[in-house]
């Protein structure tokens, strides 16, 4: 689970964004079509998510956008495994968004 904390004007914003799909026991192979899933919520404060990206790590080493610019309202991402990923990949999420004013 990835929270992020985000000071703004002196207040405390919480915001938090979860891959629910892959695990770290998920094996996905080459060439077939896998789900990226998440859950998002904005927890405290008068916020609106505007979008996601999804991006590919090797260990910490960023190496290839997934997707970006995907719909606040998506919570899923339907992707095709290319045949340049490794064997030891992570998918990492950024939720952007913004104050309600």
């Amino acid at each position: 689970m990835i929270t992020m904390f985000v000071g703004l004007l002196g207040q405390l914003r919480l915001a938090s964004v979860n891959i629910t799909s892959p695990t770290s026991s998920s094996s996905w192979q080459v060439g077939t079509t896998q789900n990226i899933t998440w859950s998002a919520s904005i927890i405290s404060g008068q916020q609106a998510i505007d979008d996601f990206t999804l991006q590919l790590f090797s260990g910490s080493s960023y190496s290839s956008s997934i997707a970006t610019g995907i719909s606040s309202s998506t919570r899923s991402y339907s992707w095709t495994i290319p045949n340049t990923v490794g064997t030891q990949m992570r998918v990492k999420i950024i939720m952007n968004y913004r104050l309600i004013e």
